[in-house]
């Protein structure tokens, strides 16, 4: 989704569309565990699609907070540039449901971030993969 697109303002409203979407799937309790962003697919029309579908899981009504927190970290994890992070947790935001929003711990969302980047660093050495990565 991300590596072929060179253009930031490009990336940037492709992460805007990314983070609408996964809000919109939190709000209706939806969630993608596995967050490589080859689970996402950008069609040309601009529409997102979710792929991978054996991962995801369905909750009755929106995600919890807590959930909310670990799937968004675990997508944006996975993205090694700060302002695209953040432009992807910006657009995020702003369509979250309101039990997200007023339960969003912001330091514990990056620390969580960061956690998941290390383990997720440690897999692709142990796969001599280069762990020196724009995007996964």
């Amino acid at each position: 989704m991300l590596k072929n697109a060179s253009d930031d303002a490009y990336r940037l409203e492709v992460l805007h569309c990314l983070g609408t979407t996964i809000s919109e799937m939190h709000n209706r309790g939806v969630i993608q565990p596995d967050g490589n962003l080859t689970n996402f697919l950008l069609s040309s029309e601009g529409k997102l699609w979710v792929i991978d579908e054996d991962d995801v899981e369905v909750y009755p009504g929106s995600v919890s907070s807590k959930v909310a927190v670990s799937n968004l970290a675990n997508i944006v994890s996975r993205i090694s540039s700060q302002p695209l992070r953040d432009a992807l947790v910006e657009a995020y935001m702003r369509g979250a449901a309101t039990h997200i929003v007023e339960g969003w711990d912001d330091e514990e969302f990056w620390r969580t971030v960061d956690e998941v980047r290390s383990q997720t660093e440690m897999k692709w050495r142990k796969r001599n993969i280069s762990t020196d990565r724009e995007f996964d």
